[in-house]
């Protein structure tokens, strides 16, 4: 709906719409530490219970709102002189499931999303044992730790800002290789509390961005047609695939006991994926295929 609804500001639009997981991840926790080691830590699984029906409620109104408006003529539709009641509904275009399964961007954007989406998930899942073994104190190490959602936030906002004013992949590649200068200063950085949160912040600015870029250049290279389609085989493959992280790096942890080797394979991994995407190529005009069937 919102790729269909907004074309100049598609990536601030998507931004905007995907910074909620941001949002709740940052407040929550802040929501349920005072239930944490409480005789009433019961509680906590009650707020949680209600975020979701939350989120259900407005879905349901927006969605009935949406449904009765786009019964009326809207301006929005289609860009032209033509009175409001003598215009069809606009036609999405694009390519078919099958065509997008063919195409060689569709191949590249999902190898490229897996690995930059491994190395993110394996730095949220040992951020903190792993400053705690450089030598910070379990509270500065969770202190660290707690700027990810907030530099998250931040991250998918500047990604969609930057998408409607920039070459997509060209975007993707300067936000998704900062996990790999991330890595690198939690490699050969002293154990600073400034120097770890910005190591911190560049690999959460990549994890919000990641889908806010996925969303668009899913617009963009395969067209609206099928979209809902293409976007959710992405985005499960791409969740399956870096899903692989915890079951691939805990054995090499507990084989060196160390995180170094970690490091190194993550500052590659980051490095490649980001890269990946300066080969997609120019976007596709579907508009201009559509004028000449």
């Amino acid at each position: 709906m919102v790729c269909d609804k907004f074309e100049r500001q598609r990536g601030l639009a998507l931004a905007i719409l995907l910074s909620g997981s941001g949002v709740v991840s940052t407040v929550s926790p802040l929501l349920l530490a005072g239930y944490v080691g409480t005789a009433e830590w019961q509680q906590g699984f009650f707020f949680l219970g209600i975020l979701p029906l939350a989120t259900l409620l407005v879905c349901f109104f927006a969605m009935a709102t949406s449904n009765s408006s786009s019964n009326q003529p809207s301006s929005l539709l289609i860009d032209s002189a033509e009175p409001a009641n003598d215009r069809d509904p606009k036609q999405l275009t694009g390519l078919s499931y099958r065509e997008t399964l063919r195409n060689r961007q569709f191949w590249t954007i999902i190898v490229a999303l897996i690995l930059v989406v491994f190395v993110v998930v394996a730095m949220i899942i040992n951020t903190v044992p792993m400053l705690v073994q450089k030598g910070l104190s379990q509270s500065d190490a969770t202190l660290v730790f707690s700027a990810f959602g907030l530099a998250l936030v931040a991250g998918r906002l500047a990604g969609g800002f930057f998408l409607d004013r920039f070459w997509g992949p060209l975007v993707a590649f300067f936000a998704l290789v900062l996990p790999s200068i991330g890595c690198l200063i939690f490699l050969l950085g002293p154990p600073d509390i400034s120097l770890m949160v910005m190591a911190t912040v560049l690999v959460s600015v990549a994890a919000g961005a990641e889908f806010d870029i996925l969303a668009y250049l899913v617009s963009k290279y395969f067209g609206l047609r099928s979209y809902a389609t293409v976007f959710g085989t992405v985005s499960g493959t791409v969740a399956l695939g870096s899903g692989t992280a915890p079951l691939l790096i805990g054995p090499l942890i507990d084989a060196t006991g160390s995180y170094d080797g970690l490091l190194l394979i993550c500052i590659g991994v980051a490095a490649l994926g980001a890269s990946l995407f300066l080969t997609l190529g120019p976007y596709p005009d579907f508009e201009v295929a559509v004028t000449r069937e």
